[in-house]
């Protein structure tokens, strides 16, 4: 609950002036009993409306994750879920899960963007993609994997020694087996190591 400790009733009428509060700052012209322009309630639930005056970042975002995926789309989805945002969201269940849904995606695309730089040759760019995944999602092993590999396509053996030193770490502190592609890229650095 938001306001833990309180009983059912108290709940209720703090929320309507919560409400009541939000809708004065997000509607300064509506009137008295005048419907919300930019809230609607339907069937119990409560939705925002978007419009040029009022936005979101999880719009914005979720609208980067729908379009096709470009190194500029993910930079800026990347910058959105940066490290401490969504951090008050972890306190609600549905929306830490909902919000962490999106950061996955938002890195899942941001790898494959790598990946396919990588794949065209231009493995400096891959590598500073891999070194702002791991600065977003430090737990992830593709962009351990992409970092391992973008530092071979730069032949940079210090710099992929050192991520296969982090990505070992990855799977230690997650308990899991390397991917296939993973261990591929693991064994290729240990024998030039």
């Amino acid at each position: 609950t938001i306001w833990p400790g309180d009983y059912p009733g108290k709940v209720s009428a703090r929320l309507r002036v919560t409400l009541s509060q939000l809708r004065t700052v997000i509607d300064p012209d509506r009137t008295g009993k005048e419907a919300s322009y930019r809230l609607r309630e339907h069937d119990g639930t409560l939705a925002a409306v978007e419009s040029d005056w009022f936005t979101s970042d999880v719009w914005r975002l979720e609208e980067l994750l729908d379009g096709s995926p470009t190194l500029e789309s993910t930079a800026e989805a990347i910058e959105i879920v940066r490290p401490g945002v969504g951090d008050d969201l972890q306190e609600i269940a549905e929306l830490a899960t909902a919000f962490d849904t999106l950061v996955d995606r938002t890195v899942a695309q941001r790898c494959a963007v790598g990946e396919q730089l990588l794949a065209a040759g231009d493995a400096r760019a891959a590598c500073d993609v891999a070194n702002g995944l791991i600065a977003v999602a430090p737990l992830s092993e593709r962009a351990a994997a992409l970092s391992i590999a973008a530092s071979l396509g730069v032949s940079d053996s210090v710099a992929a020694r050192a991520a296969v030193d982090r990505c070992r770490a990855v799977l230690e502190q997650l308990d899991v087996d390397p991917s296939p592609t993973t261990a591929m890229l693991l064994r290729r650095v240990e024998r030039i190591a």
